[in-house]
């Protein structure tokens, strides 16, 4: 397999895919959450995902009280 299967193009990660016990793709946006979140990320449900965003709000909040969500 050479280095331009994957579509990389200068990125660290240049694909991350995600898939559940059936097989099936569990979130198409695994790298960006990663970047993200960094190793926090995992597991990538619904609901850890959800706690993850209320986590990042409240950082936001903490360094400008007036942000909105």
């Amino acid at each position: 397999m050479g280095p331009n299967v994957l579509g990389a193009r200068g990125s660290r990660i240049p694909t991350v895919v995600t898939l559940g016990p059936t097989g099936r793709t569990v979130t198409a946006e695994a790298r960006e959450l990663i970047m993200k979140h960094n190793h926090d990320t995992y597991p990538f449900t619904e609901e850890h995902l959800k706690k993850l965003n209320a986590k990042m709000e409240e950082i936001v909040k903490s360094f400008n009280p007036r942000s909105s969500s």
